[in-house]
C-alpha cells in the first residue's frame, strides 16, 4: 500500500468535510500507518495524534461478544442457552420470546425489537444498566421473534449482565482484565469517569443550522456493554491485530480461530436499503455475524462495525484474505468516514478510484434537502388560527409511562415547559402549533425540533401526552406517557 498517496487523499478530503479531527490506523500485511488529522476541539488548537482518546461507541459490541466467546471457550456457558439460564430477572414483552432467547440472540439482533429500541432508557438518565434491564418487559417488540434484523443497543447491555453473571465480575473488568490489558491497550477505558484534565481527549462535534460546534461527551455508561469503549487507534490497532490473527497477538493466543470465525458468520440477513447500494460498490451479501457487519465489497468479504454518539463516528474495518484492517475514529458527525474507508478499499483491491467525497456530499446534500422539504410539508400541515381546547395550566401536572417513568410538564414564564425526569437534559420548551399540538424546542442541541400532543377524555381532562421528535436515532413514541391523577390517588 502506498500510504503516502493515502495521506495526501485524506488531508484533501480533510477540507471538504466538517470534521474537526480525525485519527487513523492501518495494517497490511505486516506494513503499518497510524496518524492524525485536524484538532481535538474547535476551542483548542491541540492536533489530533495517534494517542488521542475517542468515543469508540457501538465498536464495543464485538468486545461484549468476544467477552461471551471467552466464557464459551472455558466451558463456563454455551451460546445456545437461554438467556435466564444466567440472568433468571430476564424479562422482555412477549413471554415467548423472554424463554426462548439465547445469549446467541442477544448478540445478532434478532429480538423482535426495533433498531435503537428503547434507547431514550440510557440517553443522559440517571438509570443503572439493571434499572433498564428491568424496565424492558415493557418495550413492545415491533416484529416477530428471529424473523429480521432489528439493531438493537439494549439486548447487548443484557449481554453485558450476562458476562458479569457467568464471571463473577463486572463486566468494566472482565473487559480490561481479559481483554484490553492482554492485548496491551492501556490507554482504553470502559468508562469517562476516567477522564481528567490532563486526558489527550478528542470532543465531540455536531452540525447544526450550517454551523459546526462543540457539544458535551455523552456519558454512556449505563449502556456500555453496548458502546461505551473510548480508545484511541494505537490501542486500536492491537485489536485490529488480534483478529487478522484470528484470536492470536504476538504469538499470544487469546481465543481459537474457531471462535473468531463464528463471530464472523453471518447470523441474521440484513436487506440492502438505497444507502448500502449506494455506498458498496456490486454488494451481494449484507449480513450481521456476533458483534460485526458482513458483506462485500468488489468481491472480498468485509468485516466491519460502525460507532456513533452524538458528535463522534468511528470505523473499524477488516479484510481478512487481504491481511488488511483499519480503525478510523472521529470527532465529526459526518460520512468521512465512509469516504476514508471506500477510498483504502479502492486503494488496497486496485480498482479504478471513486470520487468518494464527492459521491458522499451529494448524498449528504440530498439527504438534507428532504429534511428541509419533510420540514416544509410539516408547515404546510399546520392548521391556522386554533387554540388550545384548554387554559395551558390545565395541561401542567406529572405524567409517567411503565417503559420511561416520569415526566412533567410546568408553567414557566407563561410558557409550558416538559422535562423528561430520568434525564436532566431532556428539558423542551413549549409553542402552540396547532388544537393540543405543541412544538417543542429541546434544549438539548442534539435533538431537533418536535412535537408533544396532549389527549383529553370525554370530561375533558387531559390523560396523556404523546412526544414525536423525528430523528435517526430516538423513538420518542415508546414512551406512552400517561397523566397521574392526584385527586385519584387523594381519594383512595
Amino acid at each position: 500500500m502506498n500510504f503516502q498517496e493515502l495521506d495526501a487523499l485524506i488531508e484533501q478530503a480533510m477540507t471538504a468535510w466538517p470534521a474537526p479531527g480525525l485519527a487513523g490506523a492501518i495494517v497490511h500485511n505486516e506494513d503499518i500507518f497510524m496518524r492524525g488529522y485536524g484538532v481535538r476541539s474547535l476551542d483548542d488548537p491541540t492536533r489530533v495524534d495517534e494517542r488521542t482518546i475517542f468515543a469508540i461507541a457501538s465498536c464495543t459490541k464485538a468486545f461484549t461478544a468476544l467477552a461471551l466467546q471467552l466464557l464459551a471457550e472455558e466451558g463456563r456457558l454455551t451460546l445456545d442457552d437461554p438467556v435466564t439460564a444466567y440472568f433468571p430477572e430476564f424479562q422482555l414483552y412477549d413471554p415467548y420470546v423472554t424463554r426462548e432467547i439465547t445469549v446467541r440472540d442477544l448478540l445478532c439482533h434478532r429480538s423482535g425489537l426495533q433498531t435503537f429500541g428503547g434507547d431514550l432508557l440510557a440517553y443522559g438518565t440517571t438509570y443503572s444498566r439493571d434499572e433498564i434491564l428491568w424496565r424492558i418487559r415493557y418495550l413492545k417488540p415491533t416484529s416477530s421473534f428471529r424473523s429480521q434484523f432489528g439493531y438493537q443497543n439494549i439486548m447487548y447491555v443484557s449481554a453485558g449482565h450476562v458476562v458479569e453473571a457467568v464471571s463473577g465480575t463486572s463486566w468494566d473488568s472482565f473487559i480490561r482484565e481479559r481483554i484490553l490489558l492482554p492485548l496491551g491497550m492501556t490507554s482504553s477505558t470502559t468508562s469517562v469517569s476516567t477522564f481528567t484534565a490532563d486526558t489527550n481527549l478528542a470532543q465531540p462535534h455536531i452540525r447544526r443550522h450550517g454551523m459546526l460546534r462543540q457539544i458535551p461527551y455523552l456519558n454512556v455508561d449505563n449502556e456500555a456493554p453496548g458502546g461505551g469503549i473510548n480508545s484511541n487507534v494505537l490501542d486500536m490497532l492491537q485489536w485490529v491485530q488480534l483478529q487478522l490473527g484470528q484470536g492470536t497477538w504476538e504469538g499470544k493466543s487469546l481465543v481459537s480461530a474457531a471462535r473468531i470465525q463464528e463471530m464472523w458468520s453471518p447470523h441474521t440477513i440484513i436487506a440492502p436499503d438505497e444507502q448500502s447500494l449506494q455506498l458498496y460498490p456490486s454488494p451481494h451479501f449484507q449480513a450481521y455475524g456476533l458483534g460485526w457487519f458482513l458483506r462485500d465489497y468488489q468481491g472480498r468479504k468485509v468485516i466491519e462495525h460502525s460507532g456513533g454518539l452524538p458528535g463522534m463516528v468511528s470505523l473499524v474495518v477488516l479484510v481478512p484474505e487481504e491481511q488488511l484492517g483499519f480503525v478510523l475514529l472521529s470527532n465529526g458527525e459526518t460520512a468521512f468516514t465512509t469516504v476514508v474507508r471506500n477510498s483504502i478499499l479502492d486503494h488496497v483491491f486496485g480498482v479504478a478510484p471513486t470520487d468518494w467525497s464527492a459521491v458522499l456530499l451529494d448524498v449528504t446534500h440530498k439527504r438534507e434537502l428532504a429534511d428541509q422539504e419533510a420540514v416544509r410539508k410539516t408547515e404546510a400541515q399546520r392548521v391556522p388560527d386554533t387554540h388550545p381546547s384548554l387554559d395551558i395550566s390545565q395541561y401542567v401536572g406529572d405524567y409517567t409511562g411503565q417503559l420511561y417513568g416520569p415526566a412533567t410538564v410546568g408553567e414557566e414564564e407563561g410558557k409550558l415547559v416538559v422535562r423528561l425526569t430520568p434525564a436532566p437534559s431532556l428539558v423542551g420548551e413549549l409553542e402552540h402549533w396547532h388544537y393540543d399540538t405543541f412544538r417543542v424546542t429541546w434544549r438539548d442541541p442534539y435533538f431537533p425540533k418536535g412535537f408533544v400532543t396532549f389527549i383529553l377524555d370525554a370530561q375533558a381532562k387531559v390523560t396523556e401526552m404523546k412526544i414525536d421528535t423525528p430523528n435517526p436515532d430516538f423513538d420518542f413514541k415508546e414512551l406512552e406517557l400517561h397523566r397521574i391523577r392526584h385527586d385519584h390517588i387523594a381519594q383512595s
